[in-house]
């Protein structure tokens, strides 16, 4: 089961993006909302919509919830 944070720094679009830990875009300390372990990228992003409106999964690690494919 992964744990998963949010990026505390908005992309240019205004999106907050998830990330499971060990992702190459994973923020750093300083920028992570920690969200804690969850089973599936779905719950971790509903968790970051209660710290941020816009939020999305990150494209390379949470694939299934990043919203541009149509899968969230």
């Amino acid at each position: 089961m992964p744990y998963y944070s949010v990026s505390r720094k908005a992309e240019a679009d205004g999106e907050h993006l998830v990330h499971a830990r060990g992702c190459a875009h994973y923020p750093n300390e300083l920028n992570a909302q920690g969200l804690g372990w969850h089973v599936y990228c779905s719950t971790a992003v509903k968790a970051a919509a209660e710290f941020f409106l816009q939020v999305n999964g990150c494209e390379v690690c949470c694939w299934p919830c990043h919203k541009e494919h149509g899968h969230s």
